[in-house]
């Protein structure tokens, strides 16, 4: 009799411990999308978490203006919900779609291309959190 006890009871603690949600990584929540007491399906994600230690900017570029904006470039940046400047450092560089280039508006003109640019700070920048507008210098 014992052991059936102790048998019911290492089960309960096995669906205890199916409650509980460890993170895959350090992180803030951001979004919670189940409240206690609800089932969430396999697969659902029932968290957002996100890293405030790895945030950076997204910025759209035309290729005549591309070349200052080259991936390891440094540029100078105002974030104006911190009321601070910090620099940032251009990682890595995309062409976006056909959608996004700017097309000639004289006869003989050329279309131009548009790059997106992610710039991250050269410093870690307290406070800064993902949405944040951040204006560069141009």
């Amino acid at each position: 009799q014992a052991r059936q006890v102790a048998g019911v009871a290492d089960e309960a603690g096995v669906a205890l411990d199916e409650t509980r949600i460890k993170a895959p990584a350090a992180g803030e929540v951001t979004k919670l999308a189940i409240q206690a007491g609800e089932l969430a399906p396999q697969g659902f994600p029932v968290i957002t978490l996100v890293d405030l230690a790895d945030v950076w900017a997204v910025i759209a570029v035309r290729e005549d203006e591309f070349k200052a904006y080259a991936q390891g470039s440094v540029h100078q940046a105002t974030i104006p919900a911190l009321k601070t400047r910090a620099a940032f450092k251009a990682t890595a560089v995309s062409a976006l779609p056909a959608f996004a280039t700017w097309r000639a508006a004289r006869p003989g003109g050329t279309d131009l291309r548009t790059f997106e640019v992610r710039l991250r700070p050269t410093a870690p920048v307290p406070g800064l959190r993902p949405g944040m507008t951040v204006v560069f210098d141009r």
